[in-house]
């Protein structure tokens, strides 16, 4: 039997206490329904009787049938990372035959509980050492089966060496001993819903629910899946299920507020953000999506008091930084703005947002060599961005260097093939240079993306007012 197998299916369902592996539990009569959820932490389950646990996996389990499939599928994988030893002492048969590797600097691992392994993982993945993060972490879900942190970091381990499938089956595992944590539940749906699993993803966003109907971010994550498959009007309810049922946070406020704004609703999502402020008044975030809500609005003073409230709480934080120097530079405060962007890059040098802002102000000063210099520097940061090809080609184009523009704007929709701004600027500069052939090409591909359309289109189109040109 694979531990795919071991892991979810209900006849097979054993006690969650290490002295008990080998009892089977019975189903209980109403396994559907869930007990009462226990007073617990954030990310681990406060004891309960062994059956208890189990009782409450297989009730959850056997309403979501997709997830036998899902663990059927990710068992091979999973067992290339983990080893056939390791899945037979998972499965309760035999202790493994060898010892753990020890990590590279030497650790008394007698000495060491689940959260001091959990710590040293987490610093060996940071040092690229993936094998004993990978050690580690198996140790400490070992020796705390209820530690939710550790399955977690487990999970994004075995997910970066061998998958989405066996990260799935890794939360699986855990969901047998902590079938309450909330946090497990989100985990495996967004690993399903990363696979376009979407009805599995749907299901597991509902047992989760089931299990802890507190637990806001399972709404919030919900609520993105549903609008992420065109479900408007069920991703509004989620939301409104998250702020009614579930515990007050600030990132749902957020998320709902963005959610309201993509749709259409400016009014309701800032009023969202206000109900937010409220609850966190101190969370530089919703300070800064505030000032965004009420710039998008024409309220500039009421943006610019929202950015500074975002930076009293937080005065090197990049996107309040980015925001408020954006602003002063459409407001005709380029010294102010050149201080903000350079304030930015002191706290955050790596920073695209950043640096693409502060070339787009000198382009427009008129100073494109310092313009080319920032945008050198931001391509060479994050060369898959089609936004800064497109920008760094503009720049080009203010040096009326056409074969280097043009090779610019054929690598950015290299990397953003449905960039349709990067198209129209391109064939606005083969119409320049009198390619009338090409630009009319380049075109048609940008409105056909654009508006889903497949006719075609004169080049004259170029002359519309709302062509890009914030690049």
């Amino acid at each position: 039997m694979s531990i795919a197998s071991f892991a979810l299916f209900p006849v097979l369902a054993r006690s969650a206490h290490p002295s008990h592996s080998t009892k089977r539990v019975p189903r209980p009569p109403n396994s559907g329904a869930l007990p009462k959820r226990p007073a617990r932490s954030q990310h681990s389950v406060t004891s309960t009787e062994p059956s208890t646990r189990t009782a409450n996996f297989v009730g959850i389990a056997a309403a979501q049938p997709a997830l036998v499939d899902a663990a059927q599928c990710a068992g091979t994988a999973y067992e290339r990372v983990i080893g056939t030893q390791a899945r037979r002492n998972a499965m309760g048969a035999t202790k493994p035959k060898k010892r753990i590797a020890t990590p590279p600097t030497p650790v008394d691992m007698s000495v060491l509980d689940s959260e001091d392994l959990l710590e040293t993982g987490k610093e060996a993945l940071k040092g690229g050492d993936t094998q004993t993060a990978l050690q580690m972490l198996e140790k400490s879900v070992s020796l705390d089966p209820h530690n939710g942190r550790a399955w977690q970091a487990l999970a994004k381990v075995v997910s970066s060496k061998s998958g989405p499938r066996a990260a799935s089956v890794v939360l699986i595992r855990a969901l047998r001993r902590n079938a309450s944590n909330a946090y497990l539940w989100q985990s495996l749906a967004l690993v399903q819903a990363r696979q376009n699993r979407t009805r599995t993803a749907r299901r597991l966003f509902a047992a989760g629910v089931s299990a802890d109907p507190e637990h806001t971010p399972l709404y919030t994550a919900w609520a993105a899946l549903e609008y992420d498959n065109n479900n408007v009007r069920e991703a509004r309810e989620l939301y409104a299920r998250g702020e009614r049922d579930g515990r007050p946070s600030a990132r749902h406020y957020m998320a709902w507020a963005r959610f309201e704004t993509r749709t259409g609703n400016h009014q309701r999502a800032t009023n969202l953000l206000q109900q937010g402020i409220e609850y966190a008044p101190e969370n530089t975030y919703l300070w800064h999506a505030l000032g965004d809500a009420e710039r998008a609005r024409g309220a500039v003073e009421a943006a610019r008091r929202c950015y500074m409230h975002a930076l009293d709480a937080q005065p090197t934080c990049a996107p309040a930084l980015d925001a408020l120097a954006r602003l002063e530079a459409a407001e005709g405060n380029p010294h102010c703005a050149r201080t903000l962007f350079r304030r930015g890059i002191e706290a955050a040098p790596n920073d695209v947002r950043l640096l693409h802002g502060w070339s787009v102000l000198e382009l427009r000063a008129n100073r494109p060599g310092l313009a080319k210099n920032l945008i050198q520097r931001a391509v060479r940061i994050n060369a898959e961005d089609s936004f800064l090809w497109t920008h760094y080609a503009k720049v080009e184009e203010r040096f009326r260097d056409v074969p280097r523009a043009r090779a610019l704007y054929r690598r950015a929709v290299q990397v953003g093939p449905e960039d349709w701004r990067a198209l129209d600027l391109w064939s606005a500069l083969e119409h320049r240079a009198g390619n009338y052939q090409l630009a009319e090409s380049l075109l048609n591909r940008s409105f056909a993306i654009r508006f889903g359309a497949d006719g075609k289109f004169m080049v004259l189109a170029n002359t519309l007012e709302d062509r890009p040109v914030d690049h």
